[in-house]
């Protein structure tokens, strides 16, 4: 069976049933694909709809096309969590990146902690924007992981109401239950400082563990919405 592939398009950038494609998305629709005017594409907002599109004319080397059909994919994150994502040494972060992204997790917050060994730079911040929708296309989905910060773990805590918060430690358990919009925090290779957990205590949350041996931080993230998945579906 022959891919069917999905382009992005900013909310913004439909009005009606008129619907403009950006110059990246134009490009990857003439250039790559050689798709024409008078020919049909599919396209998600990030919100959850999906949009079948004629395309009509280019403008400015954008496309404008007529809205066809409309329909709701994905109603919500198909895993309705917050991530926080430590910045990892040369492009490692891009692996935790990846997997929420494909998992569907609702957000992901680029923290930058007290032991962070690299921060979060514009570069890495706009690459992740960029991922986020590469991966989205990719995947066949509709609802777009929403990328947060960069921000401090204290304003993460302080400034999103959270369902709940659980932090990845040796001492927690699997997880048991978990509800949705919830944060996942996992901490950077250099662990949480003793002034972020104090936080993260005050915080009320809970730990759970991530298995009796230590991981890199982007497995880690792996793991942990692999658990998280794993409830959301058993309950």
């Amino acid at each position: 069976m022959k891919h069917k592939f999905t382009f992005y398009i900013d909310p913004d950038d439909i009005l009606g049933d008129n619907a403009q494609f950006d110059h990246s998305e134009s490009h990857h629709i003439s250039a790559v694909l050689r798709i024409s005017s008078g020919e049909k594409v599919t396209a998600a907002d990030g919100q959850g709809n999906r949009y079948e599109i004629r395309l009509e004319e280019r403008v400015d080397d954008c496309w404008n096309g007529k809205i066809i059909n409309k329909a709701i994919h994905e109603p919500e994150a198909p895993l309705s969590l917050a991530v926080s994502l430590p910045c990892l040494r040369e492009d490692r972060w891009q692996t935790a990146l990846e997997a929420c992204c494909e998992m569907g997790v609702s957000q992901v917050w680029l923290v930058d902690y007290d032991n962070s060994l690299s921060k979060w730079t514009k570069t890495r911040i706009e690459k992740a924007h960029r991922k986020a929708i590469e991966i989205l296309k990719q995947s066949g989905g509709s609802y777009l992981t929403a990328i947060e910060g960069p921000t401090s773990i204290y304003d993460m805590i302080l400034n999103v109401n959270f369902s709940e918060i659980w932090v990845a430690h040796p001492s927690g358990k699997l997880l048991s239950s978990i509800s949705k919009q919830a944060a996942l925090v996992i901490g950077p290779e250099g662990d949480l400082s003793d002034r972020e957990q104090e936080a993260l205590i005050k915080a009320g949350s809970k730990l759970f563990t991530l298995g009796s041996r230590r991981l890199r931080s982007e497995i880690a993230v792996v793991v942990a919405i692999s658990q998280a998945a794993l409830k959301f579906e058993t309950e």
